[in-house]
């Protein structure tokens, strides 16, 4: 119990030496420079001794409950803790490849990628633990692909092709029949279908 009141009675000192050493140094811009870097050390510090706290917190708990014989009850914690662990990080590895094959699929034109996941399934594909990344890229190309053949529906469609800046549009044929010879005119009224 001493040892925790030592260290409460430590960070207090802590807390007084820096902020008098805001104090002092506030004026000028290189006096904010200076605060700015002893709040961060000094809010960095007390999050150690948060984490610090906690853990010793834990720590005596498992102990109490060791020394009321109740071991079972530790175990149980312990297998829960890890269980949930491993839990979170699967649901983190499904959400890094999930985004991987929607950005993959935009990339290929996919209109609704989101849509697409939810009809593939994304537990195939290998992921590095290290990078969370997909490691069979040819799988994942060959998936997107088979998908696009069977959902082309769901992805960029070609457009007809444009010519001269306008789709299907016809130049205007019309003629100005006073404007014409009597030659033009007679020719113009044998391409005419009756």
């Amino acid at each position: 119990m001493s040892e925790v009141n030592s260290e409460v009675v430590s960070s207090g000192a802590t807390t007084q030496a820096t902020s008098g050493a805001t104090a002092d140094t506030s004026g000028s811009v290189e006096g904010q420079r200076k605060t700015e870097t002893v709040n961060s050390d000094h809010s960095t510090k007390l999050k150690k001794e948060l984490d610090n706290w906690r853990t010793k917190a834990k720590d005596l708990e498992q102990k109490q409950l060791e020394a009321d014989g109740q071991k079972d009850k530790v175990i149980e914690m312990l297998k829960e803790e890890v269980s949930t662990y491993k839990k979170t990080q699967a649901e983190m590895m499904r959400s890094k490849v999930r985004d991987q094959v929607a950005v993959k699929a935009a990339e290929m034109g996919c209109l609704k990628p989101e849509l697409m996941l939810k009809a593939i399934d994304v537990d195939q594909f290998e992921v590095d633990a290290g990078t969370l990344r997909v490691t069979n890229q040819d799988l994942l190309l060959k998936t997107i692909e088979d998908f696009k053949k069977e959902n082309s529906f769901m992805f960029k469609q070609s457009g007809p092709s444009v010519k001269d800046g306008v789709p299907g549009t016809k130049p205007n044929t019309k003629l100005d029949i006073s404007k014409m010879s009597k030659q033009e005119l007679i020719t113009y009224a044998m391409t005419l279908k009756l």
